[in-house]
């Protein structure tokens, strides 16, 4: 059980957290709030010679308001005697939970994975469309088209200047539409639900590259694997890239498709 309490104006708020309620108390007065899954059910009680006896007169003696995040609620009490124009308030306070604890943090990591796995197949059926409507490529061909390793490709465009093929290009495509990196500028970078996660798997994505002396994902990977652009196929790899724990900046992912 973890207690919290503040002081105001000499009334003493306390706010104590057992299982899933939380109890606030006031001078004489008694709250029990029961938090549920987005329902908020608000159970006044007044102690009368030590027992508890439900009371219809709290509502209307306070004002209780809730600033229910995914991991915190934010409160405050406030009482208004009947001739004042402003609130007299009691007292506010944060509660904060551990992310583990709470089935929010769940659902927004599902949320963020739903979206980001919608977005990515959008990215491709746009990109498909597009080359369908050029006719450059059949339907059967942007089914099929497959190449093993598209970011060797884009390492061999960048050395050599290398010509793809339709089909090379849309293997190139795919992949950077799977991988085309963090931007850490956009405004909703600055507020989404993992974003210290992602600074620092850029700042890792960044200093490979400085320690690599590359300036582009496909590049770093090139690098770090060991592999030569001019080294014929087919490729063998000592290490492993993925789970590296790397967001490439966006804008070095563009910087080759541009």
């Amino acid at each position: 059980m973890a207690s919290y309490s503040t002081k105001k104006n000499g009334a003493i708020i306390r706010a104590a957290e057992q299982e899933n309620s939380f109890i606030f108390e006031v001078p004489y007065e008694r709250a029990v709030f029961k938090f549920e899954p987005l329902i908020l059910s608000l159970i006044p009680f007044k102690i009368n010679d030590n027992n508890l006896r439900m009371s219809t007169t709290n509502l209307s003696n306070f004002n209780l308001s809730f600033d229910i995040g995914y991991s915190s609620i934010g409160w405050s009490i406030s009482s208004k005697p009947a001739n004042a124009v402003f609130p007299n308030w009691l007292g506010a306070g944060v509660v904060v939970f551990d992310d583990d604890s709470c089935m929010a943090k769940s659902r927004a990591e599902f949320r963020r994975m739903r979206r980001n796995i919608a977005s990515k197949r959008n990215r491709i059926k746009r990109m498909r469309e597009v080359l369908s409507g050029l006719g450059v490529m059949g339907k059967d061909e942007l089914d099929n088209a497959k190449t093993e390793h598209p970011w060797f490709l884009a390492a061999e465009t960048l050395d050599s200047g290398k010509i793809l093929s339709w089909s090379e290009l849309w293997s190139v495509l795919r992949y950077y539409a799977h991988n085309r990196g963090y931007d850490g500028n956009s405004m909703w970078a600055k507020f989404g639900d993992d974003s210290d996660g992602d600074f620092e798997r850029e700042a890792n994505a960044e200093k490979l590259m400085a320690d690599l002396g590359t300036s582009t994902q496909a590049e770093t990977i090139c690098a770090y694997l060991g592999v030569d652009v001019k080294t014929p196929k087919p490729l063998r790899f000592k290490k492993y890239f993925k789970g590296q724990n790397l967001a490439f900046p966006r804008e070095k992912v563009f910087k080759i498709l541009l």
